[in-house]
């Protein structure tokens, strides 16, 4: 794997600071890159099935985010970092047609 200078040299103080290998480092920061692309994905298959979400729909997704944000141990090194997954959110990879949201709008 070749790494842009500026951007190793990041990598490798943010692992420093985590007291983690730039392996695991490199790894979780992966992990929760593809999280997120699944989640994205999740969404427009919503909308496109649905409708895209409204300004208020998206304010009240934010606030709900921010309500769930806690300080957890990061799983490779201990040390305390800021998520927004709780010990009930289940954040298990999964094919997006499985994540779906499975709730409509009340105007559908």
């Amino acid at each position: 794997m070749t790494i842009d200078a500026d951007v190793h040299k990041g990598v490798v103080a943010a692992a420093k600071a985590e007291r983690v290998s730039v392996s695991a480092w490199m790894t979780n920061a992966a992990r929760r890159e593809l999280l997120i692309r699944d989640g994205l994905a999740a969404v427009a298959e919503w909308e496109a099935e649905n409708g895209a979400l409204s300004a208020d729909e998206m304010a009240a997704a934010r606030r709900r985010m921010a309500e769930r944000r806690t300080v957890k141990p990061d799983t490779v090194s201990g040390n305390p970092r800021t998520s927004s997954h709780t010990q009930k959110a289940d954040v298990t990879p999964r094919r997006v047609g499985t994540a779906r949201a499975r709730t409509r709008r009340a105007d559908a």
